[in-house]
């Protein structure tokens, strides 16, 4: 049902660079820092690029977006067969202490699946977008740096970086860590 054409995949890429605009413009050490319910931090920035990811995803396809900053109070979204999921700042802890280490993350889901991811990370510019048509049939990979789209390897990947966001391993991660051969692995904080 759904594969962005390349209009939409370049309109995405805009209002990313708009959301890592607005993120950066809270970016100067003195981040204003509330506590949701669940005691997870929260900034001026959270909601201000939750907001315009907002008004701006459905301009590109006009379904609901569900943000971290804004869920509903009963899940709604369940019912929902298309919608834009959003995180605007992944990785608040690391934005408040400026570490950098931060992203935008947007995906479109379909049916309970994942058929377009895009993370931005603001402090590096770069941008990474993949999405995948529902049957699986076809998919497209691109890497932005500066505005630039950078070439991505076409063969299968030969060494594997796991990313993982915490040191602490569960058991059973660290034993399917060992069944894959794996390069190494990496502790990024939310971007890579």
């Amino acid at each position: 049902m759904f594969f962005l054409t390349s209009h939409q995949l370049s309109q995405l890429r805009d209002v990313a660079q708009q959301a890592a605009e607005c993120a950066l413009s809270y970016y100067d050490g003195k981040v204003e820092v509330t506590f949701k319910s669940d005691d997870s931090p929260v900034t001026k920035a959270d909601v201000a690029v939750s907001r315009l990811l907002e008004k701006a995803l459905p301009q590109i396809v006009d379904i609901p977006v569900l943000s971290e900053e804004n869920q509903p109070d009963t899940p709604i979204w369940r019912d929902w067969e298309t919608y834009w999921l959003v995180d605007p700042i992944d990785g608040t802890r690391h934005f408040i202490n400026g570490s950098g280490e931060f992203c935008i993350c947007i995906a479109l889901i379909h049916r309970n699946q994942a058929i377009f991811g895009l993370i931005g990370a603001p402090t590096s510019d770069q941008l990474w977008l993949g999405q995948i048509d529902p049957k699986g049939r076809s998919h497209q990979l691109e890497k932005y740096h500066y505005g630039r789209q950078i070439p991505l390897p076409t063969d299968s990947c030969q060494r594997i970086t796991v990313v993982t966001g915490t040191r602490a391993l569960s058991h059973r991660f660290e034993v399917l860590l060992s069944q894959i051969s794996a390069n190494g692995t990496a502790l990024p904080g939310s971007v890579y």
